[in-house]
Order: C-alpha cells, then structure tokens, then sequence
C-alpha cells in the first residue's frame, strides 16, 4: 500500500515525510504570514537592486550546469508527479489564487514574437527555399537516429525567438524574417519531434 508524505503533497513515502517536507507543517515561523510577507518583499528587494541574482541568471543550455539542472528536473517530473502538478495549478488559476497573465504580464513575453513565429512558419517559402533544402540533404531522415517520421528542422546555431525579434517591429517582418532564413544560410539540422523535444523541453511540441 502506498504512503505519502503526511504534509500533503502527494509525493510516495517510505515514512511519513518527503525530505525537507516535515518543516512545511512544524514551522511555526513559515505559517506566519506577516513573516512570510516580510521575507518575501525583501527578496523582492534585493532582486530588484542586484543585491540578490538568479544562480542561472543570463545562461543558457549551453552552460553544463544549466543542463544538468535540466536533466535533473526533468527526471525527477514522473508523469504522476506532472498530472498532480497540473490539477493543483488548475485549480489554483480558476479561484484566482494564482492568476492568469497575459501579453507583457506574462513571463513568457518575448516581445510580441509568438504571432509572428507562426506567420513565419506557415510561410510556403520558408518551407520551399530554407526548409526543404536541409530536409532534402539530410535524406529527409533525423541527424539522431534515423527516423523518417515527424521531422522538424531545428536551429542549431542561432534561436528562432531571436531572429524574430530582430524584425518584429520591422514593416513586413513575416518576409524579412524569411528572407534572412534564405540569404543568410541559416543553420539548421533535421530532428525527428523526440529529439527536437530534447532541445526545447519546455515547449509543447
């Protein structure tokens, strides 16, 4: 029979506490609100002048460490774990415990890029005159393992979010994004939707 841990989490236990989880409910100081408030807004503080930094702050997949955190995270996210995750967000957001932002008040905002990624995208050109012919020189078959199905072309070398917002404010940016994809060569490598998922774990691909 399964045990879980006694705060209320979820997590399976062989005792009664997930590591680190007794003191969410034998604290008497973390079930202060006016402490929790305190501390929270000197967080904030110290973000906003630079006192305080994000460990990963301005690092991409590139940095081992980053990596390695993702992989780390991404093991230890079961599915179990992923679907418990999502009801409680779920709920949070529709009482209003955690809102929903959007547009600039979202921390997904990259500038207004998303609807112009997929103007770019369903561009028959992009697809004719950059993406056919890396498809085509690569056997229309994944640089990973082969696979000749669900192939996507991923940018290896430059980000597509940056390449957008190079031309977002530009008059016709669907075809000066194109036109840079075409006459500046960009890099790009044929993966299949498994291995381009592993070079965008936080997107729904």
């Amino acid at each position: 029979m399964k045990k879980y841990c006694k705060c209320g989490c979820g997590d399976t236990v062989k005792n009664e506490w997930s590591k680190g989880h007794y003191s969410r409910v034998h604290n008497n100081w973390g079930h202060n609100p006016t402490a929790i408030e305190n501390s929270a807004k000197t967080r904030r503080e110290q973000y906003k002048s630079g006192e305080r930094k994000v460990w990963n702050d301005g690092l991409t997949i590139e940095d081992e460490r980053v990596a390695n955190n993702g992989k780390q995270v991404s093991k230890s996210f079961t599915q179990d774990r992923k679907d418990r995750y999502s009801k409680i967000m779920k709920t949070n957001r529709l009482d209003g415990t955690v809102p929903t932002l959007y547009g600039k008040d979202s921390s997904r905002w990259q500038g207004g890029t998303s609807p112009l990624s997929a103007r770019v995208y369903a561009s028959n050109r992009l697809y004719s005159d950059w993406k056919y012919p890396i498809l085509k020189k690569s056997e229309f078959k994944c640089e990973k393992c082969g696979d000749n199905k669900n192939l996507h072309v991923h940018h290896d070398k430059e980000r597509m979010t940056d390449i957008l917002k190079s031309f977002v404010k530009d008059e016709n940016p669907v075809e000066k994004v194109v036109d840079y994809h075409i006459y500046s060569k960009v890099s790009g490598v044929v993966l299949c939707k498994t291995h381009h998922k592993e070079q965008h774990p936080s997107l729904n691909l």
